[in-house]
């Protein structure tokens, strides 16, 4: 029999790799788990099974399927759906749950179990810009989601303002594990090289492609400077291909010998401590968690105005905010940082304080217990 001890929570998570909406619920999980039982529900393909396995948590799959394009998707997404969410209840009965937490907005299996009678509170997540999609199904999804859980918590102001203005709608910001301790840097060397570091997925909308174009201006102006890509495929072919595309881009460019394009790393303070300035080119980001980490580790940032990432810190004060697919704009910057080691100097010292005051874990944790709290009260 299941202890009651403590009020249950099941986590669905539809990643398959490593992502930042991941890491975020991951971490609040684990400074949350003295006062709740959590159980996470991941994807049956998904990398991250052992991952949650071993920091003690519970763990149950579903055969999650996306809406894509291929016919058989389409054809197999709604029977999957409600597979998944008589499964979800199941489940909901077999662990005594009280609160089912979906960690994407546009996974409608909570919807769907709440519809077919299941007796939980349902919260939701939004990790995405809501306009990377069309209106008509940003509604939908979100009619749907307005009748069935009792909160939808948006990662940023962005998020919010591009939803219905709703009292069921709270923004709380996702936090770090712990945060870094910024790694020394001793004084730079006239002929050291500037090392920028571009840390995503590689999926198209990412940005590497316009943090090519940009980098390719600046190079040549300044020689110094050296590009480093690292993320990974998620073992899908199209990102594969998207990796081949930019790999060609940078030799059209010629620029392909001072770019590296690395692979997906559990260490991320690890390429920290070797980068100068990070960038984020992101065409659509709802939050950032790559950004939020470089500025917790005092690396200067350059990031596009796309969303959630001009709320993580200070244009001008502790990084730059570039416009949305500029990479001259994004080349500017880069010149600017890499030519002034006074300013990077200055970004890093400010961008260290600003995120340790305004996204420590203590805020977010308290913010989303005391929504669980309300919720499992009610």
């Amino acid at each position: 029999m299941v202890s009651q001890l403590k009020p249950t929570v099941l986590i669905v998570e539809n990643s398959i790799d490593t992502t930042g909406a991941f890491n975020s619920i991951f971490n609040y999980a684990c400074y949350a788990q003295t006062e709740y039982r959590f159980l996470f529900i991941l994807p049956q393909k998904s990398q991250l099974v052992n991952r949650v396995s071993q920091a003690g948590f519970a763990v149950e799959t579903l055969p999650f399927r996306e809406i894509s394009k291929k016919p058989i998707n389409l054809l197999l997404y709604f029977p999957t759906l409600l597979i998944n969410a008589f499964r979800l209840n199941k489940l909901v009965r077999e662990h005594k749950a009280d609160i089912v937490h979906m960690n994407d907005f546009y996974n409608l299996v909570g919807v769907m179990a709440k519809a077919a009678g299941g007796k939980f509170v349902l919260l939701t997540h939004v990790r995405f810009m809501p306009n990377r999609f069309p209106a008509l199904l940003v509604k939908f999804w979100m009619k749907l989601n307005l009748v069935s859980s009792e909160y939808i918590i948006c990662v940023s102001e962005a998020v919010k303002n591009c939803l219905f203005s709703h009292a069921k709608l709270q923004v709380i910001y996702d936090c770090l594990s712990s945060f870094p301790s910024p790694p020394p840097r001793s004084e730079r060397k006239e002929n050291d090289v500037i090392r920028l570091l571009h840390l995503a997925h590689y999926i198209p909308g990412k940005g590497q492609d316009i943090a090519l174009n940009a980098f390719a201006k600046a190079y040549r102006k300044n020689s110094k400077l050296r590009l480093r890509f690292v993320g990974g495929d998620m073992g899908l072919d199209k990102n594969k291909q998207y990796i081949e595309r930019l790999k060609q881009h940078a030799q059209a460019l010629e620029i392909y010998p001072v770019v590296e394009f690395g692979e997906a790393t559990s260490n991320v303070a690890e390429e920290l401590k070797k980068a100068d300035i990070f960038l984020n080119f992101s065409e659509s980001e709802s939050f950032s968690m790559t950004c939020l980490e470089a500025l917790a580790s005092g690396v200067p940032l350059i990031a596009t105005n796309s969303g959630g990432p001009a709320e993580l810190f200070e244009d001008g004060e502790s990084g730059y905010l570039i416009p949305n697919r500029d990479a001259e704009a994004g080349a500017k910057a880069m010149l600017l940082l890499a030519e002034d080691e006074r300013i990077r100097k200055r970004f890093s010292q400010s961008s260290i304080s600003y995120v340790r005051c305004k996204f420590s874990a203590e805020n977010t944790v308290r913010k989303l217990a005391n929504l669980y709290a309300k919720v499992v009260t009610c």
